[in-house]
């Protein structure tokens, strides 16, 4: 029989790192990421060789943890062409289809688009009635492809925001008050470039603020997803990266949005721009995602020169259920997010009848 080896991510805000083991005893590894605390990586010392590394996406949460590799026998890499752009080590790359099916080490894999990001991918295991890992995914995403998952029994869910329902639409809106004064005292949002960066620029032009200023790295992946990176995004949504792409600011005086990477402003034009005006009133200062602890962004809020609202880029809690049901899982395996009573609690109670299992080895 197959079995799923959970080896970083279930229970806890974790680098990501799943071993599929088939029939066979051939195994596959979905993910080796990173962090979130510097230097981090998952414990593989004692995994021993795969067949291959298979990568969700680029994120370093996913993706970090390469330079790893050769402790577990340095396998091929497969991704989408996003996901296998700039791999730090020389491992062999494989592309992975957008969306369809392939085989990976013996295994049948199918893939679909997951929103998220550029290149995200879901990706179902056909092993043990199904396994669908789905990585980190955003079916609500306004500009990034989402290709629908088929049925499995045991699913891998996204619950980086652990038991919040709150209203995507809410959760925005609380954004317009800093993008009302963001013209006059300027707005300075570090983000992750291959993410929600583009979609923020988006929202922007179309409630008719002013185009933000974007840094070099955003550029670069608007022209890319207009070109060859084109089957990430949403067919009617190119027309208006292009809009974005024609008007969008480069970085200079305070004033408008600034959109730059990198999501931590521990580098890149983000990282010059908070040294460079630290010590100002101005650009405001709003980090949107998740903060490590001992983190650029963790020192500046609590000194109290940035502030925190989320953009949401993973599935609320009803949205997972609305996954579980649809997937007709019976066991569901909470990854990305601190499974304490609170939101345990939250998962049995809205993932039932599935069953919710915090095991590190499952037969499938």
């Amino acid at each position: 029989m197959a079995t799923l080896h959970c080896i970083s991510g279930v229970g806890d805000k974790a680098a990501a790192c799943f071993v599929v083991e088939g029939d066979d005893g051939r195994r596959v590894m979905f993910d080796l990421g990173a962090g979130p605390a510097k230097g981090q990586r998952p414990p593989v010392d004692d995994v021993g060789p795969v067949e291959a590394i298979v990568l969700s996406h680029q994120h370093p949460d996913h993706k970090g943890g390469l330079d790893i590799a050769h402790k577990v026998g340095d396998p091929p890499v497969y991704g989408t062409p996003p996901a296998l752009e700039g791999l730090r080590r020389a491992l062999p790359a494989h592309p992975l289809p957008w969306h369809g099916g392939t085989t990976i080490g013996g295994l049948p894999v199918t893939v679909g688009r997951a929103g998220h990001s550029p290149g995200g991918v879901w990706l179902h295991v056909d092993v043990g009635g199904g396994l669908l890992y789905m990585g980190d995914d955003d079916p609500y995403s306004p500009l990034y492809h989402v290709d629908p998952p088929p049925a499995a029994e045991t699913i891998i869910v996204d619950v980086s925001y652990g038991a919040d329902d709150e209203p995507r639409d809410t959760q925005i809106a609380a954004f317009d008050p800093w993008f009302d004064a963001a013209e006059r005292d300027g707005l300075l949002i570090p983000t992750p470039v291959h993410g929600r960066g583009p979609e923020i620029a988006l929202h922007l032009m179309e409630k008719g603020y002013p185009a933000p200023r974007l840094d070099a790295d955003h550029l670069t992946l608007i022209d890319r997803l207009l070109t060859d990176w084109h089957p990430a995004v949403r067919p009617h949504r190119l027309s208006a990266l292009r809009r974005l792409r024609e008007q969008a600011r480069a970085p200079g005086p305070v004033e408008g949005v600034t959109l730059a990477g990198t999501a931590n402003a521990d580098g890149g034009t983000s990282g010059d721009l908070v040294a460079q005006y630290r010590d100002s009133d101005r650009p405001a200062i709003l980090m949107t995602g998740y903060i490590p602890s001992g983190t650029v962004p963790d020192t500046l809020l609590k000194e109290g020169r940035a502030h925190w609202l989320r953009w949401p880029v993973h599935r609320m809690l009803s949205d997972n259920a609305a996954l579980v049901r649809q997937a007709g899982a019976m066991r569901v395996i909470p990854a990305f997010g601190v499974a304490d009573a609170t939101a345990l609690a939250a998962w049995e109670r809205t993932f039932a009848p599935a069953g919710v299992v915090l095991d590190n080895v499952l037969t499938l």
